[in-house]
């Protein structure tokens, strides 16, 4: 008996496979671009917001994948941090024209300059998304690196890594990258 479709794998044959966009950020499924921030109280976090990371007040994180990842990495950076976004615009013409002509549409930007603070968690080998089973990925960020060490009181960033089809680990351009609204851990 054949695999169900939803855990089939399909690699275009007209480009490289690290040309394929892993990160879903289209408001698709969601009703909002993804990855994002949902704050203490359930919705998006779109600025700035404090949390003391007692009880329910940490905020969660949540993605999607229209491919599967061998890596995915969320780290802790400055309240300064910017980076140029490497997620390619999504649509029916950029879908189209991507398809039939790869790197029409080339992603802007690294992360390379971004220095981070600490890791908050790393997945190895999540698979794409599913409407039904298993529509998006969450995760709570937590108020300690990966380590245990508590987050000091301050202000920062999240900075979202997923590591393209085909990637090479060790290579930051093989990675996509999302840039969270700055997050405060205050004192309780």
């Amino acid at each position: 008996m054949p695999p169900p479709a939803s855990s089939l794998l399909f690699v275009p044959l007209l480009r490289r496979a690290t040309t394929v966009q892993v990160i879903d950020n289209t408001p698709d499924l969601l009703g909002v671009p993804t990855p994002l921030l949902i704050d203490a109280t359930g919705n998006v976090q779109e600025d700035a917001t404090n949390y003391t990371f007692v009880a329910e007040d940490f905020p969660v994180i949540a993605w999607r994948q229209i491919f599967g990842s061998a890596a995915i990495k969320l780290d802790l950076v400055a309240a300064d941090a910017k980076i140029t976004t490497n997620l390619r615009k999504r649509g029916k013409i950029v879908d189209l024209f991507s398809w039939w002509w790869p790197g029409i549409f080339k992603p802007a930007g690294t992360f390379s300059k971004v220095k981070t603070v600490g890791p908050l968690f790393e997945y190895d080998y999540l698979p794409r998304n599913d409407e039904v089973d298993n529509p998006y990925y969450e995760t709570a960020v937590p108020g300690v690196f990966a380590n245990g060490t508590t987050i000091p009181v301050g202000q920062y960033k999240t900075l979202l890594r997923v590591l393209k089809v085909g990637g090479n680990p060790a290579k930051e351009e093989d990675y996509e990258a999302w840039l969270s609204p700055v997050v405060g851990v205050v004192a309780a």
